[in-house]
Protein backbone atom coordinates (compact mmCIF):
# COMPACT_ATOMS: atom_id res chain seq x y z
CA UNK A 1 0.00 0.00 0.00
CA UNK A 2 1.07 3.66 -0.41
CA UNK A 3 0.80 5.92 2.63
CA UNK A 4 1.75 9.31 3.98
CA UNK A 5 4.29 9.09 6.79
CA UNK A 6 5.31 11.72 9.33
CA UNK A 7 8.15 10.55 11.57
CA UNK A 8 7.08 7.11 12.81
CA UNK A 9 3.37 7.75 12.22
CA UNK A 10 1.53 6.56 9.12
CA UNK A 11 -1.32 8.84 8.07
CA UNK A 12 -3.60 8.64 5.03
CA UNK A 13 -3.66 5.42 3.01
CA UNK A 14 -3.65 6.42 -0.64
CA UNK A 15 -4.15 3.11 -2.40
CA UNK A 16 -3.46 -0.60 -2.18
CA UNK A 17 -1.24 -2.75 -4.36
CA UNK A 18 -1.55 -2.40 -8.15
CA UNK A 19 -4.32 0.16 -7.93
CA UNK A 20 -6.53 -1.90 -5.64
CA UNK A 21 -8.58 -0.35 -2.87
CA UNK A 22 -6.92 0.81 0.31
CA UNK A 23 -7.04 -1.55 3.28
CA UNK A 24 -6.14 -0.84 6.88
CA UNK A 25 -4.23 -3.26 9.10
CA UNK A 26 -4.11 -3.30 12.89
CA UNK A 27 -0.88 -2.53 14.66
CA UNK A 28 1.47 -5.53 14.71
CA UNK A 29 -0.30 -7.34 11.84
CA UNK A 30 1.92 -9.39 9.52
CA UNK A 31 1.43 -8.19 5.94
CA UNK A 32 2.98 -10.39 3.25
CA UNK A 33 3.88 -9.87 -0.36
CA UNK A 34 2.64 -13.18 -1.70
CA UNK A 35 3.97 -15.06 -4.67
CA UNK A 36 5.48 -18.43 -5.55
CA UNK A 37 8.89 -19.64 -6.59
CA UNK A 38 9.87 -18.03 -9.87
CA UNK A 39 7.13 -15.40 -9.69
CA UNK A 40 7.59 -13.59 -6.40
CA UNK A 41 6.50 -9.99 -6.02
CA UNK A 42 9.04 -7.29 -5.26
CA UNK A 43 9.38 -4.80 -2.44
CA UNK A 44 10.77 -2.04 -4.64
CA UNK A 45 10.21 -2.23 -8.40
CA UNK A 46 11.70 0.41 -10.67
CA UNK A 47 10.45 0.92 -14.23
CA UNK A 48 11.82 4.44 -14.60
CA UNK A 49 15.33 5.44 -15.67
CA UNK A 50 18.32 7.64 -14.87
CA UNK A 51 17.84 7.79 -11.10
CA UNK A 52 20.22 7.22 -8.18
CA UNK A 53 18.82 5.32 -5.19
CA UNK A 54 21.17 5.47 -2.23
CA UNK A 55 21.77 5.20 1.50
CA UNK A 56 18.77 3.27 2.77
CA UNK A 57 17.87 -0.18 4.07
CA UNK A 58 15.49 -2.73 2.53
CA UNK A 59 14.34 -5.93 4.24
CA UNK A 60 11.42 -8.36 4.39
CA UNK A 61 10.34 -9.29 7.90
CA UNK A 62 8.16 -12.37 7.35
CA UNK A 63 9.70 -14.97 9.70
CA UNK A 64 8.92 -17.99 7.47
CA UNK A 65 12.18 -19.23 5.92
CA UNK A 66 11.52 -22.92 5.17
CA UNK A 67 9.00 -24.39 2.74
CA UNK A 68 7.89 -27.64 1.14
CA UNK A 69 8.90 -27.23 -2.51
CA UNK A 70 6.18 -29.37 -4.05
CA UNK A 71 3.40 -27.60 -2.15
CA UNK A 72 4.24 -23.96 -2.78
CA UNK A 73 5.47 -24.59 -6.33
CA UNK A 74 1.96 -25.81 -7.14
CA UNK A 75 -0.28 -23.62 -5.00
CA UNK A 76 1.70 -20.45 -4.51
CA UNK A 77 1.07 -20.59 -0.76
CA UNK A 78 2.60 -19.50 1.49
CA UNK A 79 4.87 -18.24 -1.27
CA UNK A 80 8.51 -17.42 -1.79
CA UNK A 81 9.94 -14.27 -0.29
CA UNK A 82 9.73 -11.20 -2.54
CA UNK A 83 12.74 -9.68 -4.26
CA UNK A 84 13.92 -6.44 -2.65
CA UNK A 85 14.98 -4.34 -5.66
CA UNK A 86 13.48 -5.26 -9.04
CA UNK A 87 14.99 -2.88 -11.60
CA UNK A 88 13.60 -2.89 -15.13
CA UNK A 89 14.52 0.63 -16.20
CA UNK A 90 17.78 1.75 -17.85
CA UNK A 91 20.70 3.64 -16.35
CA UNK A 92 19.66 3.53 -12.70
CA UNK A 93 22.21 3.39 -9.89
CA UNK A 94 21.86 1.67 -6.52
CA UNK A 95 24.41 3.09 -4.09
CA UNK A 96 25.34 2.13 -0.51
CA UNK A 97 22.10 0.25 0.13
CA UNK A 98 21.83 -2.39 2.86
CA UNK A 99 19.51 -5.17 1.66
CA UNK A 100 18.73 -8.28 3.66
CA UNK A 101 16.18 -11.03 4.35
CA UNK A 102 14.32 -10.67 1.04
CA UNK A 103 14.53 -13.16 -1.86
CA UNK A 104 16.89 -11.68 -4.47
CA UNK A 105 18.50 -8.63 -2.89
CA UNK A 106 19.28 -6.72 -6.10
CA UNK A 107 17.58 -7.89 -9.30
CA UNK A 108 18.91 -5.98 -12.32
CA UNK A 109 17.04 -7.49 -15.24
CA UNK A 110 17.52 -7.45 -18.99
CA UNK A 111 15.50 -4.27 -19.53
CA UNK A 112 17.63 -2.43 -16.96
CA UNK A 113 20.51 -1.73 -19.31
CA UNK A 114 23.37 0.36 -18.00
CA UNK A 115 22.38 -0.15 -14.34
CA UNK A 116 25.06 0.09 -11.67
CA UNK A 117 25.24 -1.47 -8.21
CA UNK A 118 27.76 0.33 -6.02
CA UNK A 119 28.82 -0.13 -2.40
CA UNK A 120 25.80 -2.22 -1.43
CA UNK A 121 25.76 -4.76 1.42
CA UNK A 122 23.63 -7.83 0.69
CA UNK A 123 23.04 -10.66 3.18
CA UNK A 124 20.58 -13.24 4.55
CA UNK A 125 18.49 -13.06 1.38
CA UNK A 126 16.52 -16.19 0.47
CA UNK A 127 14.75 -19.20 1.88
CA UNK A 128 15.22 -22.97 1.87
CA UNK A 129 12.90 -25.80 0.86
CA UNK A 130 13.03 -29.53 0.26
CA UNK A 131 14.86 -28.90 -3.04
CA UNK A 132 17.62 -26.47 -1.99
CA UNK A 133 18.37 -22.94 -0.83
CA UNK A 134 16.96 -20.24 -3.10
CA UNK A 135 17.68 -16.58 -3.92
CA UNK A 136 20.86 -14.59 -4.37
CA UNK A 137 22.31 -11.37 -3.08
CA UNK A 138 22.54 -10.09 -6.67
CA UNK A 139 20.94 -11.47 -9.86
CA UNK A 140 21.42 -9.92 -13.31
CA UNK A 141 20.80 -10.24 -17.01
CA UNK A 142 21.82 -7.88 -19.83
CA UNK A 143 21.23 -7.82 -23.57
CA UNK A 144 23.42 -4.97 -24.78
CA UNK A 145 27.18 -5.01 -24.25
CA UNK A 146 27.35 -1.32 -25.21
CA UNK A 147 25.34 -0.59 -22.04
CA UNK A 148 27.04 -2.87 -19.53
CA UNK A 149 25.92 -3.52 -16.00
CA UNK A 150 28.51 -2.45 -13.45
CA UNK A 151 28.89 -4.03 -10.02
CA UNK A 152 31.45 -2.16 -7.94
CA UNK A 153 32.48 -2.58 -4.29
CA UNK A 154 29.41 -4.66 -3.45
CA UNK A 155 29.58 -7.03 -0.45
CA UNK A 156 27.40 -10.15 -0.67
CA UNK A 157 27.44 -12.93 1.94
CA UNK A 158 25.34 -15.45 3.85
CA UNK A 159 22.63 -15.52 1.19
CA UNK A 160 20.66 -18.77 0.90
CA UNK A 161 21.93 -19.44 -2.64
CA UNK A 162 24.69 -17.69 -4.60
CA UNK A 163 26.27 -14.39 -3.70
CA UNK A 164 26.30 -12.86 -7.20
CA UNK A 165 24.75 -14.41 -10.28
CA UNK A 166 24.53 -13.32 -13.91
CA UNK A 167 22.53 -16.05 -15.60
CA UNK A 168 21.27 -16.00 -19.17
CA UNK A 169 18.64 -18.75 -19.16
CA UNK A 170 15.91 -16.45 -20.48
CA UNK A 171 17.93 -13.24 -20.78
CA UNK A 172 21.17 -11.99 -22.25
CA UNK A 173 24.70 -12.24 -20.86
CA UNK A 174 26.22 -9.29 -22.70
CA UNK A 175 28.32 -6.84 -20.76
CA UNK A 176 29.00 -7.31 -17.04
CA UNK A 177 31.77 -5.51 -15.16
CA UNK A 178 32.62 -6.61 -11.63
CA UNK A 179 35.17 -4.47 -9.78
CA UNK A 180 36.22 -4.67 -6.15
CA UNK A 181 33.36 -6.95 -5.10
CA UNK A 182 33.51 -9.20 -2.02
CA UNK A 183 31.45 -12.40 -1.83
CA UNK A 184 31.74 -15.07 0.85
CA UNK A 185 30.06 -17.89 2.76
CA UNK A 186 26.96 -17.91 0.59
CA UNK A 187 24.62 -20.85 1.02
CA UNK A 188 25.39 -20.99 4.74
CA UNK A 189 21.90 -20.02 6.06
CA UNK A 190 20.32 -22.90 4.13
CA UNK A 191 22.76 -25.47 5.56
CA UNK A 192 21.59 -25.40 9.17
CA UNK A 193 21.26 -28.68 11.03
CA UNK A 194 18.01 -30.41 10.03
CA UNK A 195 17.41 -28.19 6.99
CA UNK A 196 14.62 -29.47 4.68
CA UNK A 197 16.95 -29.88 1.69
CA UNK A 198 19.07 -32.38 3.59
CA UNK A 199 22.32 -30.67 2.64
CA UNK A 200 25.36 -31.05 4.85
CA UNK A 201 26.17 -28.20 7.21
CA UNK A 202 29.40 -27.81 5.19
CA UNK A 203 27.59 -27.27 1.87
CA UNK A 204 27.90 -23.82 0.26
CA UNK A 205 27.02 -22.04 -2.98
CA UNK A 206 29.00 -20.02 -5.51
CA UNK A 207 30.37 -16.60 -4.65
CA UNK A 208 30.29 -15.21 -8.21
CA UNK A 209 28.76 -16.94 -11.23
CA UNK A 210 28.41 -15.84 -14.87
CA UNK A 211 26.84 -18.31 -17.28
CA UNK A 212 23.70 -19.71 -18.88
CA UNK A 213 22.05 -20.82 -22.09
CA UNK A 214 23.10 -17.59 -23.80
CA UNK A 215 26.78 -16.97 -24.64
CA UNK A 216 28.62 -14.59 -22.32
CA UNK A 217 30.15 -11.56 -24.00
CA UNK A 218 32.32 -8.71 -22.68
CA UNK A 219 32.60 -10.03 -19.11
CA UNK A 220 35.20 -8.72 -16.68
CA UNK A 221 35.96 -9.49 -13.02
CA UNK A 222 38.78 -7.44 -11.53
CA UNK A 223 40.25 -6.81 -8.08
CA UNK A 224 37.57 -8.88 -6.37
CA UNK A 225 37.67 -11.03 -3.25
CA UNK A 226 35.96 -14.38 -2.70
CA UNK A 227 36.19 -16.66 0.34
CA UNK A 228 34.84 -19.90 1.78
CA UNK A 229 35.71 -21.47 5.14
CA UNK A 230 37.97 -24.53 5.07
CA UNK A 231 36.24 -27.86 4.79
CA UNK A 232 33.26 -26.55 2.82
CA UNK A 233 31.99 -28.15 -0.38
CA UNK A 234 30.77 -25.65 -2.96
CA UNK A 235 28.08 -26.31 -5.54
CA UNK A 236 29.21 -24.79 -8.89
CA UNK A 237 32.62 -23.74 -7.50
CA UNK A 238 33.53 -20.57 -5.63
CA UNK A 239 34.22 -18.57 -8.82
CA UNK A 240 32.37 -19.79 -11.93
CA UNK A 241 32.86 -18.29 -15.39
CA UNK A 242 30.73 -19.95 -18.05
CA UNK A 243 28.51 -23.01 -17.99
CA UNK A 244 29.52 -26.09 -19.97
CA UNK A 245 26.02 -27.56 -19.63
CA UNK A 246 24.67 -25.37 -22.41
CA UNK A 247 27.23 -26.56 -24.99
CA UNK A 248 27.54 -22.99 -26.33
CA UNK A 249 30.84 -21.17 -26.55
CA UNK A 250 31.15 -17.90 -24.69
CA UNK A 251 32.83 -14.98 -26.41
CA UNK A 252 35.30 -13.12 -24.19
CA UNK A 253 36.13 -12.73 -20.50
CA UNK A 254 38.75 -11.06 -18.29
CA UNK A 255 39.58 -12.33 -14.78
CA UNK A 256 42.37 -10.18 -13.41
CA UNK A 257 43.92 -9.47 -10.00
CA UNK A 258 41.28 -11.37 -8.01
CA UNK A 259 41.83 -13.22 -4.72
CA UNK A 260 39.78 -16.44 -4.59
CA UNK A 261 40.29 -18.65 -1.54
CA UNK A 262 38.54 -21.49 0.23
CA UNK A 263 36.28 -24.46 -0.29
CA UNK A 264 36.94 -27.52 -2.37
CA UNK A 265 36.98 -25.83 -5.80
CA UNK A 266 38.25 -22.35 -6.61
CA UNK A 267 37.68 -21.67 -10.34
CA UNK A 268 35.31 -23.21 -12.87
CA UNK A 269 36.02 -21.98 -16.40
CA UNK A 270 33.86 -23.16 -19.30
CA UNK A 271 34.06 -22.70 -23.06
CA UNK A 272 35.41 -19.20 -23.68
CA UNK A 273 36.73 -18.30 -27.13
CA UNK A 274 38.88 -15.47 -25.80
CA UNK A 275 40.10 -14.95 -22.23
CA UNK A 276 42.60 -13.14 -20.03
CA UNK A 277 43.30 -14.83 -16.68
CA UNK A 278 46.21 -13.01 -15.04
CA UNK A 279 47.38 -11.75 -11.66
CA UNK A 280 44.93 -13.87 -9.69
CA UNK A 281 45.43 -15.85 -6.49
CA UNK A 282 43.55 -19.17 -6.23
CA UNK A 283 43.46 -21.41 -3.15
CA UNK A 284 41.60 -24.70 -2.67
CA UNK A 285 41.45 -25.87 0.93
CA UNK A 286 39.89 -29.33 1.21
CA UNK A 287 42.32 -32.19 1.78
CA UNK A 288 42.91 -34.84 -0.87
CA UNK A 289 40.88 -38.03 -1.02
CA UNK A 290 37.37 -37.25 -2.25
CA UNK A 291 35.88 -36.18 -5.57
CA UNK A 292 35.92 -32.68 -7.05
CA UNK A 293 38.81 -31.23 -5.09
CA UNK A 294 40.72 -28.93 -7.36
CA UNK A 295 41.97 -25.42 -7.88
CA UNK A 296 40.91 -25.04 -11.52
CA UNK A 297 38.39 -26.99 -13.60
CA UNK A 298 38.51 -25.71 -17.18
CA UNK A 299 36.71 -26.75 -20.35
CA UNK A 300 38.24 -25.21 -23.45
CA UNK A 301 36.84 -25.20 -27.02
CA UNK A 302 38.72 -26.61 -29.99
CA UNK A 303 40.31 -23.25 -30.74
CA UNK A 304 40.76 -20.28 -28.45
CA UNK A 305 42.86 -17.22 -27.74
CA UNK A 306 43.94 -17.07 -24.08
CA UNK A 307 46.39 -15.06 -22.04
CA UNK A 308 46.63 -17.21 -18.89
CA UNK A 309 49.70 -16.42 -16.82
CA UNK A 310 51.25 -14.79 -13.76
CA UNK A 311 48.79 -16.33 -11.33
CA UNK A 312 49.48 -17.63 -7.82
CA UNK A 313 48.11 -21.02 -6.74
CA UNK A 314 47.91 -22.51 -3.26
CA UNK A 315 46.78 -26.09 -2.78
CA UNK A 316 45.85 -27.84 0.46
CA UNK A 317 45.71 -31.21 -1.37
CA UNK A 318 48.71 -33.28 -2.40
CA UNK A 319 48.62 -31.76 -5.87
CA UNK A 320 47.88 -34.97 -7.77
CA UNK A 321 44.72 -33.76 -9.51
CA UNK A 322 44.43 -30.10 -8.63
CA UNK A 323 44.04 -28.86 -12.21
CA UNK A 324 41.50 -30.29 -14.65
CA UNK A 325 41.17 -29.55 -18.33
CA UNK A 326 38.40 -31.08 -20.44
CA UNK A 327 37.90 -33.81 -17.86
CA UNK A 328 41.57 -34.80 -17.48
CA UNK A 329 43.20 -34.20 -14.10
CA UNK A 330 46.70 -32.72 -13.96
CA UNK A 331 49.44 -31.78 -11.58
CA UNK A 332 50.61 -28.20 -11.95
CA UNK A 333 53.53 -29.35 -14.09
CA UNK A 334 51.41 -31.39 -16.48
CA UNK A 335 48.75 -28.64 -16.56
CA UNK A 336 51.38 -26.21 -17.87
CA UNK A 337 52.61 -28.71 -20.43
CA UNK A 338 49.13 -29.65 -21.65
CA UNK A 339 47.77 -26.10 -21.89
CA UNK A 340 50.73 -23.79 -22.38
CA UNK A 341 49.30 -21.69 -19.54
CA UNK A 342 50.98 -20.32 -16.41
CA UNK A 343 54.61 -20.36 -17.51
CA UNK A 344 55.27 -17.44 -15.17
CA UNK A 345 52.88 -18.50 -12.39
CA UNK A 346 53.69 -20.00 -8.99
CA UNK A 347 52.26 -23.05 -7.22
CA UNK A 348 52.57 -23.97 -3.55
CA UNK A 349 51.28 -27.03 -1.72
CA UNK A 350 49.88 -25.72 1.55
CA UNK A 351 48.03 -22.73 2.92
CA UNK A 352 48.92 -19.12 2.26
CA UNK A 353 50.67 -17.36 5.12
CA UNK A 354 50.70 -13.81 6.37
CA UNK A 355 47.90 -11.26 6.12
CA UNK A 356 46.36 -9.78 2.98
CA UNK A 357 44.40 -6.53 3.33
CA UNK A 358 42.32 -4.96 0.56
CA UNK A 359 40.88 -1.46 1.05
CA UNK A 360 38.28 -0.02 -1.31
CA UNK A 361 37.43 3.70 -0.73
CA UNK A 362 33.87 4.72 -1.58
CA UNK A 363 33.41 7.05 -4.54
CA UNK A 364 30.05 8.37 -3.36
CA UNK A 365 30.83 9.12 0.30
CA UNK A 366 34.22 10.49 1.34
CA UNK A 367 35.71 8.51 4.21
CA UNK A 368 33.55 5.45 3.69
CA UNK A 369 35.42 2.29 2.69
CA UNK A 370 35.27 -1.51 2.57
CA UNK A 371 38.12 -3.54 4.06
CA UNK A 372 38.54 -7.26 3.26
CA UNK A 373 41.12 -9.12 5.34
CA UNK A 374 42.53 -12.60 4.69
CA UNK A 375 44.10 -13.35 8.06
CA UNK A 376 46.00 -16.54 7.21
CA UNK A 377 48.03 -16.31 10.40
CA UNK A 378 44.75 -16.08 12.37
CA UNK A 379 46.11 -13.21 14.40
CA UNK A 380 43.91 -11.80 17.15
CA UNK A 381 44.12 -8.35 15.60
CA UNK A 382 45.30 -6.88 12.31
CA UNK A 383 47.01 -3.52 11.77
CA UNK A 384 45.23 -1.56 9.03
CA UNK A 385 46.39 1.71 7.47
CA UNK A 386 43.32 3.95 7.10
CA UNK A 387 45.10 6.46 4.85
CA UNK A 388 43.57 4.73 1.83
CA UNK A 389 39.97 5.08 3.05
CA UNK A 390 39.48 8.74 2.13
CA UNK A 391 39.14 9.93 5.73
CA UNK A 392 40.47 13.42 6.37
CA UNK A 393 42.58 14.53 9.32
CA UNK A 394 40.42 15.02 12.42
CA UNK A 395 37.40 13.23 10.94
CA UNK A 396 35.51 10.90 13.30
CA UNK A 397 34.76 7.43 12.06
CA UNK A 398 33.41 4.03 13.09
CA UNK A 399 34.34 0.58 11.85
CA UNK A 400 31.51 -1.93 11.48
CA UNK A 401 31.61 -5.68 11.09
CA UNK A 402 29.85 -6.35 7.78
CA UNK A 403 28.53 -9.70 9.07
CA UNK A 404 26.64 -7.82 11.80
CA UNK A 405 26.33 -4.41 10.17
CA UNK A 406 23.75 -2.96 12.55
CA UNK A 407 25.31 -4.51 15.64
CA UNK A 408 27.98 -3.36 18.06
CA UNK A 409 30.78 -1.32 16.53
CA UNK A 410 34.20 -2.91 16.21
CA UNK A 411 36.08 0.37 16.60
CA UNK A 412 35.50 4.12 16.79
CA UNK A 413 38.03 6.88 16.54
CA UNK A 414 39.23 10.13 15.05
CA UNK A 415 41.44 9.84 12.00
CA UNK A 416 44.99 11.14 12.33
CA UNK A 417 46.93 11.62 9.11
CA UNK A 418 50.16 11.42 11.08
CA UNK A 419 49.16 8.14 12.76
CA UNK A 420 46.78 6.37 10.34
CA UNK A 421 47.32 2.76 11.47
CA UNK A 422 44.70 1.15 13.73
CA UNK A 423 44.37 -2.36 15.08
CA UNK A 424 41.15 -4.13 14.07
CA UNK A 425 40.18 -7.02 16.30
CA UNK A 426 39.54 -10.35 14.57
CA UNK A 427 38.37 -12.14 17.71
CA UNK A 428 36.27 -9.70 19.78
CA UNK A 429 32.55 -10.20 20.34
CA UNK A 430 31.74 -7.27 18.04
CA UNK A 431 34.02 -8.53 15.26
CA UNK A 432 32.75 -12.13 15.34
CA UNK A 433 29.01 -11.49 15.72
CA UNK A 434 26.81 -12.57 12.78
CA UNK A 435 23.29 -11.34 11.97
CA UNK A 436 20.70 -14.11 12.28
CA UNK A 437 18.29 -14.47 9.34
CA UNK A 438 14.88 -13.13 10.38
CA UNK A 439 12.69 -15.93 11.69
CA UNK A 440 15.44 -18.53 11.69
CA UNK A 441 16.60 -20.26 14.85
CA UNK A 442 20.17 -20.75 13.64
CA UNK A 443 22.91 -18.28 12.79
CA UNK A 444 25.69 -18.90 10.25
CA UNK A 445 29.10 -19.23 11.86
CA UNK A 446 31.49 -16.31 11.57
CA UNK A 447 34.35 -16.54 9.08
CA UNK A 448 36.69 -14.80 11.51
CA UNK A 449 39.44 -14.83 12.52
CA UNK A 450 40.58 -16.18 9.12
CA UNK A 451 38.52 -13.82 6.99
CA UNK A 452 36.82 -10.58 7.92
CA UNK A 453 35.04 -7.78 6.09
CA UNK A 454 34.66 -4.36 7.67
CA UNK A 455 33.00 -1.10 6.69
CA UNK A 456 34.51 2.26 7.61
CA UNK A 457 31.76 4.84 8.04
CA UNK A 458 32.48 8.54 8.71
CA UNK A 459 30.60 10.05 11.67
Amino acid sequence: MLQDKTGNTFNTIWRGWNGSGAKSHPAGAIVRLKGYYGASNSIFRINGSDTIYRDFELLYSDPTRSFNYSVYQTTGEPGARPDAVDSRGPRNKFVNLVIHDACVGLGLWEQAQGNEAYGNILYNNGHVDTLRGHCQGLYMQNADASQPKKVTDVISFNNFDMGMKAFGYAGGLDGFQFLGVTSFNNGSPAAFSGNPSGFSSNYRRTGLFVGGDQPGRDISVRNSYLYMPPGTTIGNRLFALGWAGNGTNNINVVAQDNYVAGGNEALSFDLWNSATVTGNTFFATTSSGSANQRIVDANTPGSYNYTWNNNTYFDATNGSESFVRNGTAHTFSSWKSATGFDSGSTYTVGRPTGIKIFIRPNQFEAGRAHISIYNWDRANSVAVNLSLTGLTNGQAYEIRNAQNYFGALVLTGTYSASSPVVNISMTSAAATAVATPIGQGSTPATTLPEFGVFVVVPR
